[in-house]
């Protein structure tokens, strides 16, 4: 018998009423679907339990608090649970006491706790969750310097730099790479794990075992010297609510929905070397206008360290400027608010490390002992007065530096997850109980017959067997394209479509099928492929075209004075490679902060190159790659393995024979509850015998009797 269980408690059902629900991860014939379990609209009485559940949900006068709340429970066939996941209330007809009720089982639940999120925000804790934890890329921040993009290339995780043609220096005429030569990509699979952890979701599964997917790097093709914060102002606001403490400093607290990952409460802590780091406080107070005459004077001290060195602090006594007779909002009495003079604080040569800490203190003149200053509240109109005060701090002669939230493409976070998951062939199966999301390789199916169990003994045969033969294809063609996103600033990209008449990088599945359309798209990913060529191409003496080094191409200037916007890109990481990896003419280092013989190297796609003999010099030996399949108009026989060929064999062939049955099975609760889709079925029937694939279990009711099962052979 079904149970429907919302926070511990079991729900009032209409009599007799019997509830059916559906389970399934993935359906092939929709290829776009990766996400999804369980979703069943049902109704339940308005009983006096039911209400108290749901916060009282039918008596309009007490805000229906239950309407905008997420209850987390699970679907009960006995005492074996079927689904967990969340309940949510749709609507409530008092009259009829009935309440309608929406269940989200499975996979909805972290893919809609994701989905109003970008990758480059940051979403601070909520103290009030439980699940729910920040998520910040700021701890990556750095400076742009030569020796960090010589550090980076020894990560796995984080950011590594990358050498790029950008158009603008690719006719050097040496060996010498500066820093603009270069680009900043994250690793996937950080970003990945950090959207996870956010909403506090444990990941596992076969995708976490590919090279590839721990290899792949997320770019957003950025001029470097965009970041160069010379002369950038940073303006900050401070808190309101304490007191300003007689003679015991208290640390001024700056509002956190404007600072960078600098500062800390009170605390800046540089993360750039500067020729000089000025700061700029100007500070507004309130108090009772009952101390008129008895107050003392207002003093900031700033604490800092250099090298580690705790240096003697800084005090600043501030200079009362103006002050008006204003009404405290917090007690509806006179008050005076004050403004004081800006005072500017200077450091030179400060290093990355150094800490700036700020505190504020009443010097207690005259009596009595506390003397009435207040914390301004930031952005309250007093009456004829507004209180704003803040620290301004300016960079100067720093070099230029990443904010990494600047350098990752600005795509929502649930649109990240499914491209992924699509570039890999991915399915997902979500455990609610243990908040572990399970995301593994469709083509897994395959490799499981070896554990595939026997289900022919709950065949039941009493309404027939339909064989559908073009259900599956429904979405699809005869030629179905997969796609990277057209930059229409890449002329690399554009070029080799005008020529080759086929986007760079792009796929197609063929289907030997005279029913289906001819053409078509079922998917377009958020990012765009990259070129790859030998470039900087001149010889040391500038003579001779010799094509040096084989980069990947974004054309940020291509003839262009100031640096145009691309689109986002995907690349693979080789590592930290020899140098004569990637060249022709034997260099065995380039210049960058001294000789480097070892660089990292990153790539879109490797095709087998040969020139005057020379093949590509060992970079073969890593075909793993990020096209679909074509690559500069060749097809994927000179891919190695594309990401159809590695990810997508498996639907290739069921999309080529598409056997699509609908069965009833004999299932009990113990069948729901363990079903595991990525491993296949057997059954034999009079029909057929072989290995399945679940595609859907229709409106299992827990009552003995059989349930629709939809199959796809395998």
């Amino acid at each position: 018998m079904i149970k429907l269980i919302v926070e511990g408690q079991q729900l009032d059902l209409f009599k007799n009423e019997v509830f059916a629900i559906s389970k399934s991860i993935a359906k092939i014939g929709d290829i776009n679907l990766r996400h999804g379990d369980v979703s069943i609209n049902f109704k339940v009485p308005s009983t006096a339990k039911n209400n108290l559940i749901f916060r009282y949900i039918s008596n309009l006068n007490n805000n229906n608090i239950g309407a905008f709340k997420r209850f987390e429970g699970v679907v009960l066939d006995g005492q074996s649970v079927i689904s967990r996941g969340y309940y949510q209330v749709l609507k409530t007809k008092p009259l009829a006491k009935e309440i309608e009720l929406r269940f989200y089982g499975g996979n909805s639940d972290w893919f809609d706790l994701i989905k109003d999120r970008s990758i480059n925000k940051t979403y601070l804790n909520q103290s009030n969750n439980p699940n729910s934890n920040s998520y910040d890329l700021d701890y990556l921040n750095h400076s742009f310097t030569e020796d960090n993009i010589i550090l980076s290339w020894d990560n796995s995780d984080g950011y590594v730099y990358f050498p790029v043609d950008t158009s603008k220096n690719s006719l050097k005429n040496n060996n010498t790479f500066e820093r603009d030569d270069f680009q900043l990509g994250m690793f996937q699979h950080t970003i990945v794990e950090n959207i996870f952890n956010s909403i506090n979701i444990k990941l596992s599964g076969n995708l976490f075992n590919d090279p590839l997917y721990y290899n792949t790097l997320v770019n957003l093709p950025k001029d470097i010297s965009s970041f160069d914060l010379l002369n950038n102002a940073k303006r900050f606001t401070n808190v309101s609510g304490n007191q300003i403490s007689k003679d015991t400093y208290s640390p001024i607290i700056f509002n956190k929905s404007d600072y960078d990952a600098q500062w800390n409460g009170g605390k800046f802590t540089s993360s750039y070397d500067v020729a000089n780091l000025d700061f700029k406080l100007q500070y507004q107070a309130l108090r009772g206008n009952f101390y008129v005459g008895l107050y003392g004077q207002l003093e900031v001290r700033c604490s800092y360290t250099i090298n580690g060195i705790v240096q003697t602090p800084i005090l600043i006594t501030l200079t009362e400027l103006t002050n008006k007779p204003v009404t405290d909002p917090s007690t509806g009495g006179a008050a005076i608010a004050f403004t004081f003079d800006e005072e500017d604080i200077n450091f030179n040569n400060v290093k990355v490390g150094d800490t700036f800490d700020f505190e504020i203190r009443n010097t207690g003149q005259g009596t009595p002992a506390f003397e009435g200053f207040w914390f301004s509240q930031i952005g309250i109109d007093y009456g004829n007065y507004r209180v704003d005060s803040f620290l301004k701090y300016t960079l100067d002669g720093v070099t230029a530096a990443y904010n990494i939230t600047d350098t990752i493409p600005d795509i929502n976070q649930a649109t990240f997850i499914k491209d992924v998951m699509f570039r890999f062939g991915c399915v997902s199966q979500y455990d609610a109980a243990n908040r572990t999301l399970s995301i593994n390789k469709f083509d897994s199916i395959e490799d499981n017959k070896v554990r595939g169990i026997d289900f022919t003994s709950k065949v039941d045969l009493s309404n027939g067997i339909d064989v559908d033969f073009i259900k599956l294809l429904q979405k699809y063609f005869k030629t179905t394209y997969i796609k990277y996103v057209q930059d229409d600033n890449d002329s690399y990209g554009l070029l080799n479509k005008a020529v080759f008449k086929i986007g760079l990088g792009d796929g197609q599945i063929n289907i030997d099928n005279d029913n289906l359309t001819d053409e078509g798209t079922i998917y377009e990913s958020v990012f765009s492929a990259t070129s790859q060529i030998w470039t900087f191409p001149k010889s040391l003496d500038g003579t001779n075209d010799l094509a040096h080094f084989y980069l990947p191409v974004m054309s940020l200037y291509d003839g262009a004075e100031e640096p145009r916007d691309l689109k986002p890109r995907l690349l693979v990481y080789a590592g930290k490679i020899s140098v004569e990896q990637f060249n022709k003419n034997n260099y065995s280092s380039i210049n960058l902060s001294g000789a480097q013989s070892n660089v990292g190297y990153a790539f879109f796609a490797k095709e087998i190159l040969e020139d005057s003999g020379v093949v590509d010099k060992g970079l073969n030996g890593n075909l793993d790659t990020q096209s679909f399949q074509h690559y500069t108009g060749q097809g994927s026989a000179y891919m190695g393995n594309t990401l159809l060929s590695k990810y997508y064999s498996l639907q290739s062939k069921i999309l080529n024979t598409p056997i699509f049955i609908s069965i009833n099975l004999n299932l009990n609760d113990l069948d729901m509850e363990s079903i595991d889709f990525l491993t296949p079925i057997w059954i034999e029937t009079i029909v057929d015998s072989g290995y399945y694939y679940i595609n859907e279990i229709s409106q299992y009711k827990g009552d003995g009797s059989t349930t629709k099962v939809n199959l796809i052979k395998i």
